[in-house]
């Protein structure tokens, strides 16, 4: 879990950070004697930036640090490296699920809850609601409209370029754009984005990237999981971090609005069942 938090987030570390993590990956540590005071004299940096960058990782105190690097430093098998020929399934299997888990923590750590409710609130106060995502998120913004539709929203997407401005021309200042975009700086992104700047639109943004383009121009920014070298396996594991964060914006949503939330969606399936079953003639008036 250790070494993929340190990759997610070394782009955003200090010159002094980044002292710390060159020391833990090349020097052999006693974790037994180490303590963060220990830590800063031996690499001439504050005591302070040991325990800020502990923090960014997620670790409430040093100790909860030490004890993951205690399990990195006792484990010979590196889960945040590639799948390899050589290795067994089994091996291999674990990769995956490590990072799984730690992708899912690390999203978990990355965005405050209060932001999470706060989009939510954004997304229910809109009249209507547009997705963009182009390459591998236009999946996960198709997933996100459906569970905005059952919700009874008007939530629209289409994987078509120009059919997305037409979509954006028709809306306005009540309605939100939802971008999810792992760079948040690709042409087309950019592109919509100063369209909906100049329908007034409210943007959410989903990105990984704090300083693109997109999570400046946002209104309000939630952060997936990047990795500075991206292997078969964190490429696919970067989707579990967009995955999770709809699922827990969704689950903002229900607690929000708990009873009208379970409702509409109860009438939204009775009504699917009962055109579905007259498509197949075998209409059921019982529920009638």
């Amino acid at each position: 879990m250790l070494k993929a938090k340190i990759q997610s987030l070394l782009p955003q570390l200090s010159e002094s950070e980044r002292k710390i993590v060159q020391y833990i990956e090349t020097q052999p540590i006693n974790v037994k004697d180490l303590t963060s005071t220990k830590l800063a004299q031996e690499l001439d940096i504050s005591q302070s930036t040991v325990i800020r960058f502990t923090q960014k990782l997620g670790y409430e105190n040093f100790r909860g640090f030490l004890a993951d690097l205690h399990l990195v430093t006792a484990n010979d098998q590196d889960f945040t490296q590639d799948v390899t020929k050589e290795e067994s399934m089994s091996i291999s299997i674990s990769r995956v699920l490590t990072q799984y888990l730690d992708v899912i923590n690390m999203t978990h750590n990355d965005n405050d809850l209060d932001l999470i409710e706060q989009a939510a609130t954004m997304i229910m106060k809109a009249r209507k609601i547009m997705l963009f995502g182009r390459a591998n998120n236009d999946f996960f913004c198709e997933y996100f409209q459906i569970q905005l539709l059952r919700y009874h929203m008007q939530a629209f997407f289409d994987r078509d370029t120009h059919n997305s401005f037409y979509i954006m021309s028709q809306m306005s200042e009540e309605d939100v754009l939802i971008v999810i975009s792992e760079s948040g700086e690709t042409f087309e992104v950019q592109q919509i984005l100063a369209a909906a700047r100049q329908k007034k639109v409210k943007i959410l943004a989903i990105t990984g990237k704090a300083k693109s383009s997109l999570a400046t121009m946002a209104d309000h920014v939630l952060y997936t999981v990047t990795f500075k070298q991206e292997t078969r396996i964190t490429t696919n594991v970067i989707r579990v971090s967009q995955l999770f964060l709809i699922d827990i914006i969704m689950i903002a949503i229900l607690k929000l609005d708990y009873d009208g939330y379970l409702q509409k969606v109860m009438d939204g399936d009775l009504i699917f069942r009962d055109e579905y079953t007259k498509v197949q003639g075998i209409y059921d008036f019982s529920h009638k």
